[in-house]
């Protein structure tokens, strides 16, 4: 990833690898302990994901999920999240908060 977009080191503060966790998804441990370190909580934390255990791991966080159909369509997914997007054209954290119902106040 970073020999494709060099500038994504500079663009977030910490990246979270399988170090990190003890247990696999579809157990949530990886977007709770993800929350816990970077300070966020499951109403307000967006998870994307594109695999079925990656599905069920961020609705077990309690968190939103946004499902991305690039490997499962819609039809196979579209129970499992609160919302299935194709790609991330044209999507912006203040539209996906007002379609989750996230509050942008803080």
């Amino acid at each position: 990833v970073y020999e494709i977009h060099p500038d994504l080191k500079e663009m977030v503060s910490k990246v979270l690898t399988s170090e990190y966790f003890t247990r696999s998804k579809p157990d949530p441990e990886c977007f709770m302990k993800g929350m816990e370190i970077l300070g966020g909580t499951p109403e307000s934390t967006i998870v994307f994901e594109d695999s079925i255990h990656g599905l069920a791991a961020g609705r077990g966080s309690g968190a939103h999920v946004v499902g991305l159909t690039t490997t499962n369509g819609r039809e196979v997914i579209g129970d499992l999240c609160d919302m299935a997007i194709d790609n991330f054209e044209g999507i912006s954290i203040e539209g996906l908060a007002e379609a989750l119902g996230i509050s942008t106040d803080n």
